[in-house]
């Protein structure tokens, strides 16, 4: 498992200094870059915007994420 951390940069929206402490997934990153732009989000889009997160807010439809591969077991 990795810890990598997303910096994401709105001026207007995101208030300087706010850090989140939450996991995230990159699918979430298109949606949250076409809220900021307000473009709609295509309804097949399986992420969701991390706006309501940066503004303080609980995302409604927070999901647990997994993930495995395979590579690890070749020696």
């Amino acid at each position: 498992t990795l810890k990598v951390p997303l910096i994401y940069n709105c001026p207007g929206l995101i208030p300087k200094g706010i850090e989140i402490n939450k996991q995230v997934r990159t699918i979430d990153i298109l949606p949250t870059i076409l809220e900021t732009i307000k473009i709609d989000i295509p309804k097949f889009n399986q992420g969701r915007s991390l706006i309501p997160l940066m503004e303080g807010k609980k995302l409604k439809d927070a999901e647990e994420s997994y993930a495995e591969t395979y590579f690890p077991l070749i020696a």
